[in-house]
This record gives C-alpha cells, structure tokens and sequence, in this order.
C-alpha cells in the first residue's frame, strides 16, 4: 500500500514487498501552486494486485463499465480486496491482466440497486484514472493531482 509520508519530503513509502518508491529525488508532492482539477473531498488512491481480468460491461446507455477488484496487501493489516467500478474506462484498461501491479485514484461510492426483488448496496471505487505500476511516470503524475487536492482541502478546512 502506498502512503504519503510528509517527514520523507512528500516522497512515497512503501510496505515491505510491495512495489518500490516511483521516485527517489524529485517531490511527489507538487507546491507550486497547480490547482487540482478534482474539487471533490471524496479522494481515494488504491494500489495493489488484479484480483482477476477485468471485466466489461456494455451499459443501456451504450456506454460501458468495466470492474475490477484490486488486493492490497500490508505488513501490518489483513489483506482486503477492493472493488473497482470505471465507467467509460480507455481501452488499455480491457488489456489488464490478472495479478498485474496497478493504482487506480477515484471516488468512494456507495450504489443501491434491486435484484431479484431485493435492494442492495455496494460500496466501491469509482475510478477516474487508472495506471499499471511500469507507467511511472503517468502514476508519479495521477498522484501528485490526488495529494495536491487532498493538500487543497485540509487547507481549505484549517482556514475556515
């Protein structure tokens, strides 16, 4: 699992065995001053292991959804599976594969739906991008956005 650690300068950490720091001397944290396009405090950054492929739905609307589950894995909690929904997703995505490192940044959403008769619930990422962990640099950049509006917002918050 990936975390941000503000005494390392905003550079990322890492749990033991999961994949290596994205960079080692450039700030992952931007501070110039680039507002984020994300004005929402719904942010989430999941980074982990495909549970399988994903799969993809074609929607009435004739868009498309595809789901996937990612494992996150950490020393020191259990291991949690991570439902993933991404509307609309860039054909990339259809080309994942199972067991394949990925960080997925979006929005925590709970859906209600009916079947069979029966209403129920599903709490999930809704992405809104997506990368493997070999795309560093498209990574090291989704992140920067997601810390920038995280940073944005506890600012925001200590200044009202």
């Amino acid at each position: 699992m990936l975390a941000l650690d503000t005494a390392n300068h905003g550079r990322p950490c890492h749990a033991p065995g999961g994949p290596p720091p994205l960079i080692s001397e450039e700030p992952l944290i931007d501070t110039s001053g680039t507002a984020s396009e994300a004005t929402s405090g719904n942010q989430a950054v999941v980074s982990g292991q495909l549970v399988d492929v994903p799969t993809v739905r074609q929607l009435p609307s004739g868009g498309n959804v595809v789901t996937f589950a990612v494992t996150v894995r950490s020393s020191d909690a259990a291991t949690t599976s991570v439902p993933v929904a991404w509307f609309d997703a860039p054909q990339r995505v259809h080309r994942w594969n199972k067991g394949a490192s990925v960080v997925v940044a979006g929005a925590v959403v709970r859906r209600f739906y009916r079947a069979g008769g029966v209403t129920g619930s599903r709490t999930e990422i809704v992405a809104h991008a997506g990368y493997l962990w070999s795309a560093k640099k498209s990574v090291a950049r989704e992140l920067r956005r997601s810390a920038v509006a995280i940073l944005e917002l506890a600012s925001a918050d200590t200044q009202s």
